[in-house]
């Protein structure tokens, strides 16, 4: 049996690029909620699992590679949940190849909410 593989594969949420991190340590808590802010509408749901990649020239290293599950607050902005960490600031140099990078990975929902043709604009 001959395996093709899909030419357009249904399943895309678009891979964004980070402008900014916020933190926030709620009192008496162990965790850190960490605020994601995109560079353009990001199109997601809550409940997508995604990948932070954060080159070493931006800082931040703490969550480079990090997963989680996302709680949307905005258009261009959603929110992650940690164990407690300190990390250094995500820093935006003034000329660079590589950009820091969310990438959608899966989807902790019981149906998905995101399985839609992706149409980059």
């Amino acid at each position: 049996m001959a395996v093709f593989p899909i030419a357009n594969p249904i399943y895309q949420p678009a891979i964004r690029q980070i402008a900014a991190f916020t933190a926030v340590y709620p009192p008496g808590l162990d965790f850190l909620l960490l605020g994601v802010t995109t560079t353009q509408d990001h199109l997601y749901n809550d409940g997508l699992v995604v990948r932070l990649s954060i080159p070493l020239e931006f800082g931040a290293q703490q969550f480079d590679g990090a997963k989680g599950n996302i709680a949307v607050s905005s258009p261009t902005q959603f929110i992650m949940a940690f164990k407690s960490i300190q990390f250094d600031p995500l820093v935006i140099p003034g000329t660079t190849l590589q950009a820091p990078l969310v990438i959608p990975i899966a989807e902790d929902v019981q149906f998905l909410n995101s399985a839609v043709h992706n149409i980059l604009p």
